[in-house]
C-alpha cells in the first residue's frame, strides 16, 4: 500500500505559472471486478506527467520531472539520470520495432537498450529539444521537436522535414498516426497531413478552431479529433470537413492537451485549468471527482480499457467497468 502524502509545489507551461496540490493515495494490487469503475491515485508519481505510453509487453511508462517510471501492474521501476537517462525530464515516449524505448528530453533522446541507455544530444549536429516521439506502421520513429522541426529516422536513416514558409510550424507538439497509415502532425501554427510522401496543411481557415494545435485522436469511428491551446471548442475532422464542437462546460477558453477514448466510447478530453470532459456523443460532462488537478498534460487508455490521466500535480487511473 502507497502511503497517502501532501505536495505544493509551483508548476510552469511557458510564462504560465500554477500553484498545484496533489492528494494521493493507492492501493496497488489488482482490483477485483467489484472494485472496478473508480479512480486510483498514485503518490510516487507527484508533479507533471508529461507523457504515458503503453509499450507492446502492456508495461505503462510514465514520463515526468524526475526521470521516467516503468509501471508493470504490480511495481514501479523508476530510471533517471543516475541510471544513464540524458535527463529528468521525459516529454515523450516510444518503442521501435526492436522492441528499445525511446524517451524525449529538453536534452535530446535516450534509447533504453538492453538495459543499458544509449543517449542522442543531438541530431545531425542541432540541439535539439524533443517534444514528441511516434512509431508508425512501418517502425519508422518520428521525431518532433520545439526547435529544429520534424525528423524521421527508418531503413533510409536520419530525414528532416522543415517548413521554410512557417517558423512556427517547426515547433512541434505533438504526432499521431491513424488507421490509414497517415501520420498527422500538429504544430504551434497548423495541423499537417503525411500520406504518399506529402504533406499538407490545415489551419483556422480550413475549419480548426485554433492554430495551435496540442492532441490528435482518432476514435472508434474513424473521426480525427483535434485539440488546440488557442481555440475554444474542440474539432473533428470527418470524411475531409471539419466541425467544431462546444465543450459546454462554461468555460472561456478550452486550452486542449490530450484526448482518448474509454472502453464505453467515451471521449476523454483533457484541458489546461480546465480539468477533464467526458463526452458520450451527445452529452458533454466536465468531470470533478477524479483529478487531483484541474490542468491535464496527458492522457491514454490502455489495452485493458483503463484510463491514464496525468496531471499537472501526479497520476491517477480510472478502472472502468
Amino acid at each position: 500500500m502507497l502511503t497517502k502524502c501532501l505536495c505544493l509545489r509551483p508548476f510552469r507551461i511557458g510564462w504560465i505559472s500554477i500553484l498545484t496540490i496533489a492528494c494521493t493515495d493507492i492501493d496497488e494490487s489488482i482490483p477485483h471486478p467489484h472494485e472496478r469503475d473508480r479512480w486510483e491515485y498514485f503518490s510516487q508519481q507527484e508533479g507533471p506527467v508529461w507523457a504515458l505510453f503503453e509499450d507492446d509487453d502492456d508495461d505503462i511508462w510514465i514520463g515526468f520531472d524526475k526521470g521516467v517510471s516503468r509501471y508493470n501492474g504490480r511495481r514501479f521501476r523508476n530510471y533517471d539520470r543516475t541510471d544513464g537517462l540524458i535527463s529528468d525530464t521525459v516529454l515523450a515516449i516510444t518503442q521501435d520495432g526492436d522492441g528499445y524505448h525511446w524517451f524525449g528530453t529538453p536534452q535530446g533522446i535516450s534509447i533504453l537498450i538492453n538495459g543499458r541507455f544509449q543517449n542522442v544530444p543531438n541530431l545531425a549536429g542541432l540541439d535539439v529539444e524533443i517534444t514528441s516521439l511516434l512509431r508508425d506502421e512501418d517502425d519508422n520513429v518520428w521525431i518532433g521537436t520545439s526547435n529544429a522541426g520534424l525528423w524521421f529516422f527508418g531503413s533510409g536513416g536520419l530525414e528532416t522535414f522543415f517548413d521554410q514558409g512557417c517558423l512556427e510550424c517547426n515547433i512541434i507538439n505533438t504526432l499521431y498516426e491513424d488507421d490509414k497509415g497517415q501520420v498527422w502532425v500538429g504544430s504551434q501554427r497548423d495541423l499537417k497531413r503525411y500520406r504518399r510522401r506529402s504533406f499538407r496543411s490545415y489551419g483556422v481557415r480550413d475549419g480548426l478552431s485554433g492554430s495551435n494545435v496540442t492532441s490528435i485522436f482518432e476514435d472508434n469511428q474513424g473521426t480525427l479529433w483535434v485539440g488546440t491551446f488557442d481555440g475554444d471548442r474542440i474539432t473533428q475532422f470527418d470524411d475531409g470537413d471539419f466541425d467544431k464542437v462546444s465543450l459546454y462546460n462554461g468555460a472561456p477558453q478550452n486550452w486542449i492537451t490530450s484526448i482518448t477514448q474509454d472502453r464505453q466510447d467515451r471521449l476523454w478530453i483533457g484541458t489546461f485549468l480546465n480539468g477533464l470532459v467526458q463526452y458520450d456523443g451527445l452529452v458533454m460532462r466536465t468531470v470533478f471527482e477524479g483529478p487531483v488537478d484541474n490542468t491535464v498534460l496527458s492522457m491514454i487508455t490502455d489495452k485493458q480499457g483503463d484510463t491514464w490521466v496525468g496531471t499537472s500535480a501526479g497520476l491517477i487511473r480510472y478502472i472502468s467497468k
